[in-house]
């Protein structure tokens, strides 16, 4: 029985292989690479008449040690606003409308994080060499800007709150040295006296709780001291490149044309088995 079923299965690998193998023959013919070629050179005609597009990038370090101090939406938000970027889009030479510029500013503008880090990674594209150059550096300053604000009102907060807890540490430390005092100097006055055993009780459950307290204030303290320590400047790590767009085009014709012979193949083979 064993050896039917492998027999059986090793007729079914060789149909496998004779069916892709035939397809495969059969796929690659001349008119597969007619049509690969009529699609490239219909991608090339089209590109040709668009303009040269570029794209310039940089990488930014963010704020905050666990992440950007800003949301990818949010700054999405940031570069979508008109208010915010047509001055600078003008100071660049880049003059449109507010229509033109929005969808200009959906389309090829976009901020992505990069994963691990806490780094974002601005792209920018125009036809204009010189003036995306310009446009990629003045949203730079934008981010970088508006992430630095955040920061210092994060700062300053942080710096208040670790200066309140210090004088509330002090505080209970305080209450804590009295509570010690009480204990031992009622146990001097009061002993024999019948509330003493009360008294007695009262401050043993009192100070665990106070000390408790005091331990949770400390590494409050520290998680604060950390977080300051470890906030970094919005700054530009790596300068804007600028490579050619126009191939990545070509090369989506080429991958096109070569998924429109394999399925014009497909359809034939499937017609000639079907006969």
């Amino acid at each position: 029985m064993q050896n039917v079923d492998v027999v059986q299965g090793s007729a079914q690998v060789a149909e496998k292989k004779a069916f892709w193998g035939d397809f495969l023959f059969r796929a690659l013919s001349p008119r597969f690479f007619a049509i690969v070629a009529l699609v490239v050179l219909l991608g090339a005609g089209v590109s040709r008449m668009l303009p040269d597009k570029y794209s310039t990038y940089a990488v930014l370090q963010t704020g905050f040690f666990d992440g950007p101090a800003y949301t990818l939406s949010e700054m999405a938000q940031f570069l979508r606003s008109i208010d915010l970027v047509k001055p600078r889009a003008a100071a660049c030479g880049i003059h449109m409308d507010d229509i033109a510029l929005q969808k200009y500013l959906g389309w090829d503008v976009s901020a992505t994080e990069i994963k691990g880090t806490s780094m974002i990674r601005l792209s920018v594209q125009y036809d204009d060499p010189v003036a995306v150059q310009k446009l990629t550096a003045q949203l730079a300053d934008l981010l970088i800007g508006m992430g630095n604000e955040k920061l210092n009102r994060f700062r300053d907060v942080t710096r208040e709150r670790l200066a309140n807890m210090s004088e509330q540490r002090k505080s209970m430390y305080a209450s804590l040295d009295k509570a010690w005092l009480v204990k031992s100097g009622t146990a001097y006055k009061l002993s024999g006296v019948a509330d003493f055993p009360v008294l007695t009780l009262l401050l043993q459950n009192s100070l665990p709780g106070m000390n408790a307290q005091i331990t949770s204030l400390i590494n409050s303290e520290a998680d604060l001291k950390m977080a300051l320590a470890k906030s970094e400047d919005f700054r530009l790590v790596s300068s804007p490149a600028l490579p050619l767009k126009r191939w990545r085009f070509l090369t989506l014709f080429v991958l096109l044309g070569v998924a429109v012979g394999l399925l014009d193949a497909w359809f034939a083979f499937g017609r000639s088995r079907s006969v």
